[in-house]
This record gives structure tokens, sequence and C-alpha cells, in this order.
């Protein structure tokens, strides 16, 4: 089999060139879906990468109605602020950013998620309960052009950073099964100081999909991600808001 040269193969005149043409024969769409949410992983792995980006031909298509693309939204954000104070406040800071350009993976894409919840599976049972109490992590999945690609703030102890990246980097190439230059990148909060005002300056540019209405609402210099389909965001469970609702609970009690 032939490898599909990554980067530019994803250029947006393309993807719409593709688009057209899948969803204008249906049953050669249904024959090259990849992948969908209950689909293995170790399947995933097996597919050719030129059939996965055709999930994204499904667009429009009156038989795939339950892959509707979806935007970052205001509560949504306000949401991921709320986290991101309370992971400060509580001794673990997002002080760890990790933009992954899916674009320079074998797979090309992640679709649906479903590979980035592997690998958020694969950091809280790396960094809990070895590393840290509270496994707090937040993920924004952007699609600008389509060039997906994610963005994580996460807390890692400084004292294991190296070895952390060193088990993403090699957690993310056995799910992609190959990564190119550029595919993964680490960058520490702040410079390497992870205040708080730093952590928000960081989520809001992670925000930076949402719609200029709402943005200018937040403060958030809007610029346009494209849609992705399934959720935009995603909160580990250790700070999400039932999280701070029992803690706010415990410290009143």
């Amino acid at each position: 089999m032939n490898e599909c040269k990554l980067g530019k193969a994803m250029a947006s005149d393309r993807c719409v060139e593709r688009r057209q043409k899948n969803t204008s024969n249906p049953s050669a769409a249904t024959a090259s879906l990849p992948i969908s949410a209950s689909t293995p992983l170790t399947r995933a792995r097996s597919i050719p990468r030129n059939r996965i980006s055709a999930v994204q031909d499904l667009v429009g298509s009156s038989r795939y109605l339950h892959w509707q693309g979806s935007q970052l939204r205001s509560s949504h954000v306000e949401q991921m602020r709320a986290a991101a104070v309370f992971a400060h406040e509580i001794g673990y800071p997002l002080n760890l950013c990790i933009d992954i350009n899916w674009t320079r993976t074998w797979l090309g894409d992640d679709p649906d998620g479903q590979v980035l919840s592997h690998l958020m599976e694969l950091n809280r049972k790396w960094l809990k309960p070895r590393y840290c109490e509270v496994f707090a992590q937040i993920a924004v999945r952007e699609n600008p052009d389509c060039h997906p690609n994610t963005h994580i703030l996460v807390h890692c102890p400084p004292a294991v950073l190296s070895q952390f990246k060193q088990q993403l980097r090699s957690a993310l190439s056995d799910a992609c099964r190959r990564l190119d230059k550029g595919a993964i990148k680490f960058t520490p909060v702040g410079s390497g100081n992870a205040t708080l005002q730093a952590t928000l300056g960081k989520l809001d540019y992670m925000c930076k999909g949402i719609s200029p209405e709402e943005a200018a609402v937040l403060g958030i210099n809007p610029i346009a991600q494209g849609s992705i389909y399934g959720k935009p965001y995603s909160i580990s469970q250790d700070i999400h808001r039932a999280a701070r609702r029992r803690y706010a609970e415990g410290a009143e009690g």
C-alpha cells in the first residue's frame, strides 16, 4: 500500500471536492465509512488513512444526520474556565499545553474524538495515583480548513514532565500507527510559570473557534476553526462540575 503524503493533502479545496463526490453517492460513502464511536481502536488503526477521511465526506448526507457539526458555545467556555480556576486553587495548575496535529499522523484525523478519549484515559492512568491525586485536563478539538487538531491543557508534576512527554508520544504513536514531524508539540504554560492568568490566557486562545458574537461577551479574539463532530471539548472528571460541587459542599461542611 502506498502511504499518503500528510499535511497539504488535507487542503480545504480537496475536502470540499471529496465531500461533494461522496454525498452524491450515499452507497459509496457507506462502503467507505471507516469508524464510528463504537469502533475499537485496534480496528481503527488497521484502516487506511485515506479512508478515515471519508467520515468528513458524509456531511450533508441525510443517511448520517447523527454526524452533526458542532462548535464551542459560551457555556462550554465558562465550564472550562471554572475547571481551570478550580484546578489552580486546589494546587493542580494546568501547566502543560499539548498540541496534536492529526493531519501529521498516519490516521490523518480523529473524527469522533475516539483517539483523544483513549489518550485522556491513558494520561489519567499514568499520572494518577502515582504522581498526583487529582487528574486535571481540558481538551478542545478544532478543524480549521479540514486540518483537524486538538489542544490540551493538563497538570503534570515538573519532576516527571520528561517521562510524561515520552509516554504520551509513545501512546499517540501506537494509537495512530505513525507520527510525522510536528504531529505533537509540548509547550509549558507561562514559559514554565503557570500562573492562573497564564493558564486562562492559553485557554482563551484554545477557545478561539467560538462565534464572534459570543466571543465579544467573553473577551476572546475569535478565529474561525471550522466544525467538528461530537463534543468540541472535554474536561477530566476530577475538575468537572460535579467534582467542584462536592469540593464546595465539603468545604462548607
